[in-house]
């Protein structure tokens, strides 16, 4: 959730929330050996509604990868109950024109 930003001198300081135990999807797939089909298939529809509501409002994210997938437990009595939620907008850019091409803003570098 985005609750504001600050611009100093040459700085942009964006306030977001904050996800509790930091807890990413890289760092949950690398403690466990695998994810049950369901909760992935689960995962990829968030992560996808989610990139949907960045695209209506013609923001490109340029950088989703695990590391920035976070997993927000909803309930500490069921810590299984997580929502996901996409961080780290360092690389995002928002288009004036739907036209603007997308691969030449490509941010993560294994994609360019």
């Amino acid at each position: 959730k985005f609750y504001g930003a600050e611009l100093h001198s040459k700085e942009i300081l964006i306030f977001m929330e904050f996800c509790g135990d930091q807890c990413t999807l890289e760092k949950l797939c690398m403690d466990q050996s695998g994810l049950p089909e369901q909760q992935v298939r689960d995962y990829t529809k968030s992560l996808l509604i989610a990139v949907e509501a960045l695209h209506d409002r013609k923001i490109m994210h340029g950088d989703i990868k695990g590391a920035n997938i976070f997993l927000k437990i909803i309930d500490p009595k069921h810590p299984e109950n997580v929502v996901l939620k996409l961080g780290d907008f360092g690389c995002s850019i928002k288009f004036k024109d739907p036209i603007d091409s997308i691969h030449s803003n490509v941010k993560t570098t294994g994609f360019r």
